[in-house]
């Protein structure tokens, strides 16, 4: 494991630079809105766009890299991000924000699928548990870093759009300085989500339910945060907070989840989810000392309903169909991301930034009610037959075949073979 650490090393340094670069764009782009004055509804629309662009790149992206080779593609798609994001604060006009957001989340997304291809083809199968965890990590705690270094700079200016351009210039330096031999990249199969519905009917809800309640927290919380009082510094660690809690609380619930029925703990967590959202409401309005306590119940909970809803529906998928169920899923992961900042931006405008999880909760109510019914429909799986949980991260499709449950070179059918739940 160590030695494969150490191989990788160049790789995980690019996804960490990259994933600082990510992490202060995202809470950068809310609060520059905010100050400038535009909707709630505006800023969703404009966050939402990232995942408006990261849909169009799981079909062609891959083509492209295999098209030019990974560094010459990786470079080239840093180098469209980084001059995008500089773009920005010259012409600040709504209808080129959001274009201009639709080409960084395109080019974000083909840069950690070059980055996540190289990892699976460079990952020896016993590490591979361990090895996904750490990819994780890195990511999360790199946007968490991020999160709480924009304080540091002035959202209006210049200085932290220029900071966010040098990160992702700066990621090509690893993967430009490496020795090692690029993989071979096909595009990953996914099923439709018709034919997912056939594997799990619970798992794309679950899935595009959290894409719905993470996007709402991830690009929404720096508005709510700073409308409801609180400095840059504060709504920097308002939503780091958040991030960090996922990290720690990703691995208790998947251990549980391998114990007892997977409905039983995704059940929960959207109960704890709703029971977090509401109270964050109420904390907005008469107790803001605890806002940062409750983020991170909130974040711990819902960031980690993603890899519970992929474990879940690989309980019920065909083998060869592992890396085509994940693909799906993100795909209806992404639907949620990009419908939902706008949605709780509609909900802040008319009701205040405290309505912001309003919106979330009533969404997670919605979801385990739809859980609630589902466990009435059929027996459980037998824990004997449930597929292990992993940590599987919300990145791009490539990193559906780091999952260990996948191991290397596994080809997904695609056929939609598989028993029903």
């Amino acid at each position: 494991m160590k030695a494969t650490a150490r191989a990788l090393s160049p790789l995980f340094l690019s996804v960490g630079v990259l994933s600082l670069g990510n992490g202060l764009f995202t809470i950068l782009l809310g609060l520059r809105m905010t100050a400038d004055g535009y909707s709630s509804m505006e800023t969703g629309l404009v966050l939402g766009a990232y995942f408006a662009g990261f849909i169009p790149a799981m079909l062609t992206a891959p083509s492209i890299i295999a098209r030019v080779g990974h560094i010459r593609g990786y470079a080239a798609f840093a180098a469209i991000a980084g001059a995008a994001v500089l773009l920005l604060p010259i012409v600040t006009h709504f209808a080129v924000w959001v274009a201009v957001r639709v080409v960084i989340g395109f080019c974000l997304a083909a840069l950690f699928m070059t980055v996540e291809s190289w990892l699976n083809v460079r990952t020896e199968n016993r590490s591979r548990g361990r090895l996904i965890g750490l990819y994780q990590a890195v990511i999360l705690v790199s946007v968490s870093v991020a999160q709480l270094a924009v304080g540091y700079g002035e959202p209006t200016g210049f200085a932290l759009f220029s900071a966010v351009a040098m990160l992702y210039a700066l990621s090509l330096v690893p993967v430009a300085l490496t020795r090692a031999e690029p993989p071979p990249l096909t595009p990953p199969s996914r099923l439709g989500l018709r034919q997912l519905l056939h594997v799990s009917p619970l798992a794309v809800a679950v899935t595009f339910g959290a894409g719905v309640i993470n996007s709402a927290y991830s690009n929404m919380g720096p508005v709510f945060a700073v409308c409801v009082g609180m400095d840059v510094h504060g709504a920097g660690r308002f939503m780091a907070i958040g991030v960090l809690s996922a990290l720690v609380m990703q691995y208790p619930f998947g251990w549980l989840s391998d114990r007892v029925d997977r409905r039983h703990v995704v059940l929960g967590m959207l109960i704890g989810v709703g029971v977090a959202s509401f109270t964050l409401l109420l904390a907005a309005l008469y107790a803001p000392a605890s806002l940062f306590l409750l983020a991170a119940v909130f974040g711990g909970i819902s960031f980690a309903l993603y890899a519970q809803g992929v474990a879940h529906a690989n309980d019920y998928a065909a083998p060869g169909d592992l890396v085509a169920v994940s693909a799906g899923l993100l795909l209806a992961h992404g639907i949620g991301a990009i419908l939902s900042p706008a949605l709780a931006g509609v909900v802040m405008d008319a009701l205040g930034p405290a309505a912001l999880f309003a919106y979330t909760g009533a969404m997670a109510a919605v979801l385990a009610a739809f859980c609630w019914y589902r466990m009435g429909q059929r027996q459980p799986k037998p824990l004997s037959e449930q597929a292990p949980f992993a940590p599987v991260p919300e990145t791009t499709p490539l990193a559906a075949q780091l999952d260990p449950r996948v191991g290397p070179g596994v080809e997904p059918r695609g056929d939609g073979s598989a028993s029903r739940q």
